[in-house]
């Protein structure tokens, strides 16, 4: 699967952990009104559900495309199935 490159600090986002450390947990936060324990939280699952793409596309803070937003979860789901059977091991 192809990496999502752009012009941030970093050259790709591999997951959603590393799209909100690019965005920053506080303002995402803000930026999709939830509060802060709920944004760590999401970073901590490696997830943003799909209902809150529409405001990441929309604020911008980090150049996505919807498209790219679907491979970052991919990677990121197969991330979190590595993960779990790590633990499991």
């Amino acid at each position: 699967m192809q990496k999502v490159f752009y012009g941030g600090m970093r050259n790709t986002l591999d997951t959603f952990a590393d799209l909100i450390d690019e965005w920053g947990i506080a303002q995402l936060a803000e930026d999709i009104g939830l509060k802060y324990p709920s944004a760590n939280a999401m970073k901590q699952r490696n997830s943003i559900p799909s209902r809150y793409w529409p405001v990441l596309l929309e604020k911008g803070r980090v150049p996505l495309s919807q498209a790219a937003l679907y491979q970052i979860q991919a990677r990121s789901e197969t991330a979190r199935k590595a993960k779990r059977q790590s633990e499991a091991a």
